[in-house]
């Protein structure tokens, strides 16, 4: 990707995706049990973390010289799936304020983490051709 498009947006995103992975680590590292506002913290980085590389990455992909109308509809698909991301979290926050009933909030973790795998299998696409 770096290669094809001004390097700035996609090393951003490779930092944004970094404090992702930290968090991601310092979730299974430490469960909800032993130390809840760490494992808060680390899930806000890994969550947090890769929703702004999205949004980054997407943007940076579209911004090639001459995108294909398959990058097109490649960026419009990542779009609904990060908005799907979106309201998958502002749901959990919701829930975890008590707003929904309880098995919400562990729906929703669950959908923030197939967004999450659904949007990364996208860069299958991208990277099929040189």
């Amino acid at each position: 990707v770096a290669r094809k498009v001004d390097r700035k947006l996609p090393n951003i995103g490779a930092f944004f995706q970094m404090l992702s992975g930290l968090g991601v680590i310092m979730v299974a590292a430490c469960g909800p049990e032993e130390m809840e506002w760490l494992h808060i913290v680390a899930a806000a980085l890994g969550f947090g973390g890769s929703a702004i590389a999205q949004i980054i990455y997407g943007r940076a992909l579209v911004r090639e010289d001459q995108p294909t109308p398959a990058a097109k509809r490649l960026f419009v698909a990542r779009c609904f799936i990060s908005g799907a991301f979106l309201v998958s979290a502002s749901i959990f926050g919701l829930a975890e304020a008590g707003v929904f009933p309880e098995p919400t909030e562990h729906i929703c973790e669950w959908l923030l983490w197939v967004f999450l795998l659904l949007w990364y299998y996208t860069f299958r696409f991208d990277m099929t051709k040189p």
